[in-house]
């Protein structure tokens, strides 16, 4: 089963773990992960997946409830529940996840900018750019400059379809 199939380990699960951890006290990412294994025991529940891959994800929660100024870092590697997070756990008490989030500006914002700058793994983003650019400026497709079996092709030709699939979308294109 995958991770997303347990119940009990849903984001918005993991959030109220957080928030919980941290209301009146300053938590850790350990201590949210002791709640959170309470109630996988009290549900009788045992997911296949490591502690590793728990953590991690308790980590982007943490992060987007602090972008969201539910949580504050207290520093060390501590969090605590602000006045507005508590306020979230009283509305939304069965669980709080990124649609809840999305009330909030600051949390708006730090998506926002996460767009704007995307993550370093996007290594063909570039490539992508540069041939959604060359299929705007009439290049045809045969003009891809990069070899056949590398990534930076695959991504050039992805960015010139998607250009041409939007200009054909808005009545533009001449179906090359």
């Amino acid at each position: 089963m995958e991770f997303l199939e347990y119940p009990l380990l849903h984001y918005a699960d993991l959030m109220l773990a957080l928030l919980h951890a941290g209301d009146g006290k300053e938590a850790s990412l350990d201590d949210a992960a002791t709640l959170l294994a309470h109630d996988l025991d009290r549900a009788h529940e045992q997911p296949p997946i490591g502690q590793a891959e728990m953590m991690a994800r308790l980590a982007t929660a943490r992060r987007h409830l602090i972008e969201a100024r539910l949580l504050q870092n207290v520093g060390g590697g501590r969090f605590s529940t602000t006045a507005r997070g508590r306020h979230a756990l009283a509305d939304h008490p069965e669980g709080i996840d990124d649609t809840v989030l999305m009330e909030f500006q600051e949390f708006r914002a730090y998506l926002h900018r996460r767009a704007a700058h995307p993550d370093p793994e996007d290594c063909c983003g570039d490539f992508f750019r540069e041939g959604y650019a060359k299929q705007q400026s009439d290049m045809p497709h045969s003009a891809n400059p990069y070899r056949q079996d590398t990534a930076a092709h695959l991504a050039w030709e992805n960015g010139w379809f998607a250009a041409r699939d939007e200009a054909n979308a808005h009545g533009r294109g001449d179906h090359r």
